[in-house]
């Protein structure tokens, strides 16, 4: 089920780094693609993202992500 979206933010005041996310988990609720959400991170200020990856599907993901999309860092755990 799509939620709705909240209103887009103003931009931060400094760079943030976005340290805990899990882009794959959040795109089936919030019905944005990865570069959609990133695109939203970047206006809003959020310039780096560590995306999580927690088993070996979402490890996969993280790693994949990071080679695509220079904002973000992959971690397993």
């Amino acid at each position: 089920m799509k939620k709705e979206l909240p209103p887009d933010t103003a931009a931060l005041p400094r760079p943030v780094t976005d340290s805990h996310c899990h882009l794959d988990a959040t795109t089936e609720l919030s019905g944005l693609t990865t570069a959609d959400a990133l695109a939203r991170a970047a206006a809003a200020g959020i310039t780096r993202i560590v995306q999580v990856g927690c088993d070996v599907e979402s490890s996969r993901f993280a790693v994949e992500t990071a080679a695509a999309y220079e904002q973000v860092i992959a971690t397993v755990a």
